[in-house]
Parts: structure tokens; sequence; C-alpha cells
């Protein structure tokens, strides 16, 4: 269901945008978590051993503090409020006591929300750095990429999720290819190297969209960017589980998606700021600081009231757009770039069941040092 959701999410969410408003993209959420809930709570007999486990609730509430403050750090940061501002210092300060704390917190905890014991393997902490920038990546494109869709080249946001559908199936294809390669010859240190290259160019040949792009091309092109994300997502949840011993493994996949989660918050805060940054200064040049405040202040601004206005404000504002999303790309081809570094230093360990000769002679000989 994991891929129907990459596809056909984007497409709901346009049409109930098209259809109804923004809040519906938030409120269909509602029975269909309710129709899950249901289910699994109806549907899904384990026959296990109970145990009695203490819940981490410190661990718990310290890390969505650090994660709640280094989120509006980063969103209010150079935007709402100066770097140097006692409130943006105030949130830093408390993002690092919160972190601290957590890590304090879970090195004593009896059942951990995150046992620390994950960290000590090197592949296990590169999947996780990996999977926060292609989180950061992946959330910050797919959230600007539409608004160039509708605001320069005048689709709906039905067609702009419709536009995307390059993107998305890029990704979906690239993931069941990697993971169905992966598992048929056991290798898998190839393929966050070569998701971190393919999301570079993925970026930079993003940055051609321009005002005079034509809407095929511009939606052709964000196939290449699909495909490096595909590889990065699948490629580090399978490095992840790999890294884990098995009573481990339900806290190693919930650790992969929840700092997937994290640098997608980050980064559309941090990039989102650079969009804004750049979309109200390049207004501001082209038609005035008054009119551009006017026109990004309020954030009410929609396509369809852009149609209404004249020629030279559309084009200005159009223009500034393509600017801000230039800003956006520029920081995923560095996230990316970040990411192909770190790739580079994923050990190839043998995969789990799998005897040392079967993944190759290189796998058998780092199996030994990969568990620092």
């Amino acid at each position: 269901m994991l891929p129907v959701a990459f596809v056909g999410g984007p497409l709901v969410g346009g049409f109930l945008t098209d259809q109804l408003s923004w809040r519906w993209t938030f409120y269909v959420n509602v029975p269909v978590g309710a129709v899950a809930l249901l289910i699994i709570g109806t549907g899904i007999r384990l026959r296990t051993e109970r145990i009695r486990a203490r819940i981490d609730y410190a661990g718990a509430l310290l890390l969505t503090a650090a994660i709640l403050a280094l989120t509006l750090l980063a969103g209010w940061g150079g935007n709402g409020y100066a770097w140097s501002s006692p409130q943006i210092l105030a949130l830093g300060a408390a993002g690092v006591l919160a972190l601290a704390g957590f890590v304090y917190v879970e090195r004593r905890a009896e059942e951990p929300v995150i046992p620390p014991r994950l960290f000590h393997d090197r592949n296990f902490t590169l999947a996780q750095v990996l999977s926060f920038l292609v989180g950061a990546v992946m959330l910050s494109v797919t959230n600007y990429l539409p608004q160039y869709m509708q605001f320069v080249r005048g689709a709906s946001p039905t067609a702009g999720g419709m536009l995307l559908l390059p993107l998305m199936f890029g990704m979906l294809g690239a993931q069941l290819t990697t993971g169905h390669l992966i598992s048929r010859n056991g290798r898998y240190r190839l393929y966050p190297i070569l998701g971190g290259a393919v999301m570079i160019a993925g970026a930079l040949v993003l940055l051609t969209l321009g005002v005079s792009t034509g809407t095929a091309a511009a939606s052709a092109l964000t196939l290449v960017t699909g495909l490096g994300m595909g590889l990065l997502m699948q490629s580090t949840m399978l490095i992840t589980m790999n890294s884990a011993d098995a009573r481990d493994m339900g806290a190693a996949s919930g650790t992969v998606t929840l700092v997937r989660t994290i640098g997608g918050s980050l980064g559309i805060a941090l990039l989102g700021s650079v969009y804004a940054s750049r979309l109200e200064a390049d207004l501001a040049e082209r038609l005035g600081p008054e009119a551009a405040h006017r026109m990004t202040g309020g954030g009410e601004l929609t396509p369809a009231l852009l149609r209404d206005m004249s020629a030279p404000v559309r084009d200005a504002f159009r223009a500034a757009v393509s600017s801000g999303l230039h800003g956006i790309l520029l920081g995923a081809a560095v996230l990316s770039a970040i990411a192909f570094a770190a790739a580079w230093f994923v050990r190839e360990v043998p995969l789990r069941g799998e005897a040392p000769a079967q993944a190759g002679p290189a796998a058998a000989a780092n199996d030994a040092p990969a568990r620092l």
C-alpha cells in the first residue's frame, strides 16, 4: 500500500484542494485513521508472550521537545525573527538541552525509545544520516514544486499533483528495482552512492525550470530526482534492518522512519525560509518593498487571484516563484552532495541469513570490523 500512497497521495490532495479546500487534506486522514485503527484492533491477532515493559515517558517527552524547538528555529530563523534574536537563541538553547537530556535519559532507560546500542554500528548510523538527508530533500522538493506548477505554469491543484507523477513513479520504480537487485545479489553499498549522485543531478536539472519552461518538460524533469530518492530510501531501510539485532528490529524500523520525518520537517522549515526570502527579495526588486510585502505577507495569494492581476505583476510574481524554487533546489543539491559523500563510508556487510560467500569476499572481509 505504501507505493499506492506515494503515487495517489498528491493526486487526492490536489483534488480535495481543488474541489473543497486545503483543510480537507487533513480532515480526510481522520476517517482513514479510524478505519486503520479498527482493522488493527479487530483483525490482528499475535500469539506472543506478554511482558511488562516500562514506557520511556521522559525520553519521548524530551525527543518531542527537541524536534519542536529545532523545527521552529529552522522555520522562524531569518524569516519571522533575526538569527540573533532572543527567540531564536532561546529555541536553539532549548533544542540543544532537550537533545542532551534525551541522550542522557536513553542511556539509563530500561526500555529506551531509541536504544543507544543501535548507533554502535557504523552502517546503522550512516543509514540514519542518509535517511535524514533524503527526507529533507524529498519533502522540500515535493512541497514546493506544486507551487511552481500552479503559480508559474498555471496548473490547478489537481493538475499540479498529476504533474509530479514522473517523480513519484521514478521513486517507486527505483525502490522496487533496488529491493529486487539487493535481494538477488546481496550487495547494497552501490545504491546509496548512486542515489546521492542521481539526487544531485536531479536537483541541478530542476534548476533549469523557469518562467518559459514548458509544462510537459517541467513535469518530465522531476523524474531524475525521484529516481535518486527511491535509490536512497530503499537502501537506507535495508541497511538499517541489516544492522540491527533481532530484539531491536522494531526500534530500528521506527528510528529510520522517525529520522526521515524529522529531516523532512527541518528541511521544509529551513529551505522554506530560503524560498520565502528569495521570493520577497525578488518581488521587492521588481515591484518595490511595499508591494512585495503586501503580496507575500498575508499568505492569501492564490493562482486564481494572480490571474486577475495585471500582466506586469503576474510576470514579476512568476519570476519570483521561480527564484524561490531555485533556492530550494540549491539547498537540495547541497544536501544531496552531503548524502553522496556519506554513502561512501557504508561497508558491505552480508545480509542476515546469507552466508558471507554469497555476498562476495569483500563483504566477508568487512564483516568483522563493521560493528564498532
